[in-house]
């Protein structure tokens, strides 16, 4: 029964980490995060219920960073659900094991955060 629980929790996730598990998959097939047009369907738990995250490739971007120029992949979350204006963002960088390079968020009133890669410390990616 535990190897039951461990499936469900690897497999669903948390909604906010949506994008890390988008991270990790990239590392596991890497070929395949470069295709055009690509949509994944990415369950994902709340409290109560399961739903499917949907993201999409977009194209592949130029970050400028402190380190300079880094060449990522770019993706978007596809609305939930009929009427959702918030638009978030990622671009993941193959060159850096697929570590994201920048984050945005744009909410349905126009406000935005955004996050952008510094820098990297340790070991290689």
């Amino acid at each position: 029964q535990s190897l039951r629980f461990v499936e469900l929790v690897v497999n669903r996730g948390l909604s906010f980490g949506v994008f890390l598990q988008l991270t990790g998959l990239a590392r596991s097939n890497p070929e395949r995060f470069i295709s055009p047009g690509l949509t994944l369907g990415i369950p994902i738990a709340d409290t109560d219920s399961v739903e499917v995250a949907r993201v999409q490739r977009v194209g592949e971007d130029t970050i400028d960073t402190p380190e300079g120029a880094i060449r990522a992949q770019h993706f978007v979350r596809l609305p939930r659900r009929e009427g959702d204006q918030r638009r978030v963002e990622i671009w993941l960088s193959a060159e850096r094991g697929w570590l994201p390079v920048r984050l945005r968020q744009t909410e349905p009133n126009g406000m935005q955060f955004e996050l952008v890669y510094q820098s990297q410390e340790g070991g290689q990616p």
